[in-house]
């Protein structure tokens, strides 16, 4: 698993499986510079060993993903960043200063599966007051 930064809500649980996974994961802050198949068909990457020097690593599997990061391209009046920069309020409100627009889940920030469905009923349910006021 390449990284620059690992940073979890579940740093605990995440710790407990790179345990568990001993020899079959391998951890390197690096960039992958280059994803190849090698000689032997697996799958290569190409990144700087700590002395700057390019290494190439073998593996079995590689997965690519990117982490969470806020979305600026949803300019709309009375929605603000709150201090982490993705929308809404730092308070886990689900209102903005827009009346009926709600924001809710990850696009506050990185949430749980639970937080993120918590969120959606919130804003479900916000969202019929606001229907039910307008009638």
């Amino acid at each position: 698993m390449f990284y620059m930064d690992i940073q979890t809500f579940f740093e605990r649980d995440l710790k407990r499986h790179l345990r568990e996974a001993e020899g079959e994961v391998t951890l390197i802050r690096a960039v992958p510079e280059e994803i190849r198949t090698g000689a032997d068909g697996r799958p290569e990457a190409i990144h700087q060993g700590p002395d700057e020097a390019k290494v190439v690593t073998s593996f079995d599997l590689v997965v690519l993903s990117v982490g969470i990061f806020p979305v600026h391209q949803l300019p709309m009046q009375g929605v603000t960043e709150n201090d982490d920069g993705f929308l809404g309020t730092n308070d886990r409100e689900v209102a903005t200063a827009w009346e009926g627009v709600f924001v809710a889940g990850t696009a506050q920030g990185p949430r749980s599966i639970e937080e993120t469905v918590s969120h959606a009923i919130r804003s479900a349910a916000e969202t019929a007051l606001c229907v039910r006021d307008m009638e």
